[in-house]
């Protein structure tokens, strides 16, 4: 392995993942360790006794790349996978990979990722959806944990599309292929997004 090589390898690992899978270098490891030491207690129904744990909170590692095609249109690619880093229990690539297209008209994406929903509320949790202190966590157990979590999720069979941002305004929508469709159920997942981001 050249310097050059080896230099990547240490500058994509301390970059965290943006939300979107587009990269202005044609290949980037990224990733994170991220490891928390807690001491937790419970009450009532499943009540714990006080005990101490080392918790991993999203450690991941992950190469996405992009191949300019020509007349303003890319190809994009991102494999992402999870670990734990106080155990290995993990499955191999489970988190947001896909392939897709990219030009000035946004982005279409083909494989496992996140629900716009799920991109909308990660972006303004302060948590980053980990922790305790995470939304995901912050909901459980009250009126809305129910249909929390069946849009606060990572689809697969999925086809998103990202819309470019027109003054602060940005669209993403999402379609899941029903594969497991039968004749008595047809299972699936569609959902989109508004947001928009303004300064002062």
């Amino acid at each position: 392995m050249n310097k050059k090589l080896i230099a990547l390898a240490v500058a994509g690992a301390c970059v965290a993942p943006a939300a979107m899978a587009q990269t202005a270098n044609p290949v980037t490891l990224y990733g994170r360790v991220h490891v928390t030491f807690e001491s937790v207690e419970a009450t009532g129904t499943g009540a714990q006794v006080r005990r101490n744990r080392v918790q991993d909170e999203a450690s991941l590692l992950g190469v996405r790349g992009t191949e300019d095609l020509g007349a303003g249109l890319k190809a994009f690619f991102q494999l992402e996978t999870g670990f734990k880093a106080d155990q290995n229990d993990t499955t191999f690539a489970a988190r947001n990979s896909g392939v897709g297209l990219q030009g000035n008209w946004g982005s279409f994406l083909l494989g496992r990722w996140d629900t716009p929903y799920k991109q909308t509320v990660d972006a303004v949790d302060p948590f980053g959806d980990v922790t305790l202190g995470g939304i995901t966590a912050a909901l459980n157990g009250s009126g809305v944990r129910s249909s929390q979590g069946l849009w606060d999720r990572r689809e697969i069979n999925n086809v998103q599309y990202w819309s470019p941002t027109f003054a602060g305004v940005k669209v993403m929508a999402s379609y899941m292929a029903n594969e497991g469709r039968t004749a008595a159920l047809n299972p699936r997942s569609n959902g989109a997004s508004v947001t928009w981001t303004g300064g002062r």
